[in-house]
């Protein structure tokens, strides 16, 4: 920095360190802004890499053609998973592709699949523990393999907690509920409740008569004591089936 040669010593000194200090202060900001430039660009990378390769986005299959439709995804959507790292909803989506594991099949020994996929659901609700398709996956596993050790009464109350509005999942809670242990709950009762006169008030004939032809008889009274106030003419036509 250039000083007037009239200007005193300790005058000129103050001068010259101001501006090298503001010189110090300009190379700080620009080191700044180019190392967030560069994790700007990393975190871009990062999250254009799990996009690139992540299949189309799908929910949890709710019945078993569903499942089997995302199998073949499952080879792809654990790659994206490995780029996301900490991205729980990758971790679900490769979840998802077991879902045919929901479903009695003919295979004998489902344990590495199944090995699979709860390490997969481990992450996923790890990372992102809000996610009621992947708490209702777990509640069905845990109800169909005695081997995982869970309440899958606890788990799907889980799943109605942070999914209340989840329409898409209502037919496989809906199953699970009446097909379990868990139907004897007072609070899975009230949710259940609320599902069929939801499927009602939509009009969704179809899913209840498959639902009520799917329920031991011991339980379909508490199906019919919902639709006799809301739609008895379908009670009839259930009755008549």
């Amino acid at each position: 920095m250039k000083t007037h040669p009239r200007l005193g010593g300790p005058l000129r000194s103050l001068l010259n360190d101001l501006g090298g200090a503001a010189m110090s202060r300009e190379r700080l900001l620009r080191g700044g802004t180019l190392l967030f430039a560069v994790l700007l660009g990393l975190l871009a990378t990062w999250l254009l890499l799990a996009e690139i390769v992540r299949p189309a986005a799908y929910s949890l299959p709710t019945d078993a053609a569903a499942s089997l439709a995302v199998v073949d995804k499952r080879a792809a959507a654990l790659r994206a998973a490995s780029f996301g790292m900490f991205r729980g909803d990758l971790w679900s989506q490769a979840a998802f592709t077991y879902a045919d594991l929901l479903w009695p099949t003919d295979r004998q020994n489902p344990s590495r699949s199944l090995d699979d996929a709860l390490r997969s659901i481990k992450r996923a609700l790890s990372d992102a523990p809000d996610q009621p398709g992947t708490w209702l996956m777990l509640a069905v596993l845990a109800s169909r393999f005695p081997s995982i050790h869970m309440n899958s009464a606890e788990l799907l109350k889980i799943s109605y907690y942070t999914g209340p509005t989840a329409q898409d999942l209502i037919p496989l809670r809906l199953s699970l509920a009446v097909q379990s242990d868990a139907f004897d709950d007072p609070e899975i009762r009230r949710f259940f409740g609320r599902d069929i006169r939801l499927m009602l008030r939509r009009g969704n004939a179809v899913g209840i008569t498959a639902l009520y032809s799917s329920t031991s008889p011991a339980r379909r009274p508490v199906i019919e004591q919902i639709i006799k106030g809301l739609d008895p003419s379908l009670l009839e036509t259930l009755h008549a089936k």
